[in-house]
């Protein structure tokens, strides 16, 4: 009887020190997990961001600050009150605004000018217009930072692109119904 008391000590004592071999690497890998699911959703939303970026800045360049009023392209730089901006702000979910940063470009793709009836004469006959969007993720987990952070960083760079094309004739909403 004595003996399977001791043994049963010694059996609960091995299993404690195993638990605390292995749990110090189980806990790192489950952090990693999560790490890694907190960067793809990241990018997820940042390949969002642009995309709504772009495709309001294609439905009206000229309102949105894309194009000037002769047609020529600019840069604009969110925060900025064009609903290009306000379109990637709402779908930068749970995002850090200000690790967050956008920036949409209009590219004329041909300089003839178009002949749409009722259009600008000045407007360009098509063109492209580029969304830029980069976040610093942060890195949560100190022990992870040599892993996934940039160099002398706790963050991580992501970006991503968008392009989509204008066509010649991009109408205001007040164009198309005046």
């Amino acid at each position: 009887m004595r003996n399977k008391m001791k043994q049963r000590v010694h059996s609960r004592a091995q299993a404690l020190a195993e638990l605390a071999l292995v749990a110090p690497l189980l806990i790192i890998l489950i952090a990693g997990i999560s790490q890694v699911g907190l960067l793809y959703y990241a990018q997820m939303t940042l390949q969002n961001v642009a995309r709504d970026a772009v495709r309001q800045a294609s439905l009206d360049p000229y309102t949105t600050g894309v194009y000037d009023g002769y047609g020529n392209p600019k840069t604009i730089t969110c925060p900025n009150l064009s609903a290009a901006c306000t379109a990637a702000d709402s779908s930068s979910g749970l995002l850090s605004p200000s690790s967050l940063s956008i920036t949409i470009t209009g590219y004329p793709t041909s300089t003839t000018q178009s002949t749409c009836t009722g259009s600008n004469p000045s407007e360009p006959a098509a063109g492209e217009i580029e969304a830029t969007v980069s976040y610093k993720a942060p890195i949560f987990i100190p022990i992870l930072g040599p892993v996934f952070a940039d160099a002398a960083s706790s963050t991580r760079k992501l970006s991503t692109q968008v392009i989509s094309a204008v066509g010649p004739c991009a109408y205001t909403e007040a164009q198309l119904n005046g």
